[in-house]
């Protein structure tokens, strides 16, 4: 039901993807990974009538320091029609915060991938969102 967008494509690319999502009823995450001014950019896909702008950490620039909560702050804070989601460095020890801020879809990969108990890992995680 959500077709996900890179928010570094051109912006006829984003509209076309909202006019297919609105005549077959689905909707458009835009995913902002790699992005280099996210506050700027999160203002102009926002105004396209996207449902989601997700900010995305990727797993090889989390050891950087770069943190998912900080850019999900910046997009919660200019946002004024979509909800905010969040991929990349999602882990136990930061989901907590993540719900606290409010987005709406929250994405956890290597956090239960790469656990030795999956299965409990996705509950214990579940149970933080709720």
């Amino acid at each position: 039901d959500i077709v996900t967008v890179l928010g570094a494509s051109n912006d006829e690319t984003i509209l076309g993807a909202v006019k297919a999502a609105k005549k077959y009823h689905g909707k458009i995450m835009i995913d902002m990974i790699a992005v280099t001014n996210l506050e700027e950019r999160t203002k102009e896909i926002d105004a396209m009538g996207v449902d989601y702008i997700c900010v995305h950490t990727a797993f090889d620039v989390q050891s950087s320091g770069k943190d998912p909560l900080d850019e999900l702050k910046i997009v919660n804070r200019v946002i004024q029609h979509a909800q905010s989601a969040v991929a990349g460095g999602v882990k136990l020890s930061t989901i907590d915060a993540i719900v606290e801020e409010g987005a709406g879809i929250i994405v956890v990969g290597g956090a239960i991938c790469n656990a030795q108990a999956r299965a409990e890992a996705a509950k214990e995680m579940k149970r933080h969102l709720r």
